[in-house]
């Protein structure tokens, strides 16, 4: 509880030179808000329990969005761009489709399963490296993505983690032109937090699998696409 206070207190204190990770997740939010009921309609409310999950999460996750922002300030000022260019627009999701005709077979999710995918991703960063932490969530990636039907939202959180690493040398080469404090630390800090939620990521996947398997494309069609 007293952690909640103090992000509220930090959201409280940011002024509206940017918002991009609010805005990011707002825009999230209004999409999967506008398609809950269509999916309701395709799955006789099967899809709802899944639909208030996903907003659920999204909409803590702004707490945590003040925070990195805060965070990132500084930076912001001296025209860094940190955790704004982490964030893809979701202007290009793809259109709500009611149905996908060849969805993968339920066996293909289980065979795929990655197990101790966040203990895993977490011993990656803890090698302190960027180029060592992309390099395992690409790997983790490239498994999933056997499947189109299966596992989005990991994958999502995975593709994230990429971006995030990517930039992050980027971020830091063009703090130190500007004379600015490394920001590796508050980098990391954003990661840490996604390899967090990894867990949440694969549970709801876990839970969209048999309604992907009769063709839903929920999650699928409602992520924008991040890395190749």
């Amino acid at each position: 509880m007293r952690y909640l206070l103090v992000f509220f207190l930090i959201f409280l204190s940011l002024n509206s030179y940017s918002d991009c990770i609010k805005e990011h997740l707002k825009a999230a939010i209004k999409i999967n808000t506008v398609r809950k009921p269509m999916y309701s309609k395709l799955t006789h409310g099967k899809s709802d329990k899944i639909s208030d999950r996903l907003i659920q999460g999204e909409k803590i996750s702004l707490i945590y969005a003040s925070y990195l922002e805060y965070l990132a300030k500084p930076y912001w000022k001296e025209g860094i761009a940190i955790f704004c260019d982490e964030f893809i627009s979701l202007d290009n999701i793809p259109e709500f489709k009611s149905k996908d005709l060849t969805p993968d077979p339920i066996y293909i999710f289980h065979t795929l399963e990655v197990t101790n995918l966040r203990a895993k991703m977490y011993k990656a960063y803890e090698s302190n490296d960027f180029l060592t932490i992309e390099q395992a969530a690409r790997k983790h990636l490239n498994y999933l993505r056997t499947s189109s039907t299966y596992y989005s939202m990991t994958k999502h959180t995975l593709e994230s983690i990429i971006l995030a690493a990517k930039m992050s040398k980027q971020h830091i080469h063009d703090s130190k032109i500007k004379g600015l404090k490394n920001p590796k630390k508050i980098l990391m800090k954003n990661i840490r937090i996604q390899i967090f939620i990894l867990s949440f990521a694969m549970k709801l996947d876990r839970d969209a699998a048999p309604l992907q398997a009769e063709g839903v494309k929920i999650i699928t069609q409602d992520i924008p696409h991040i890395v190749d």
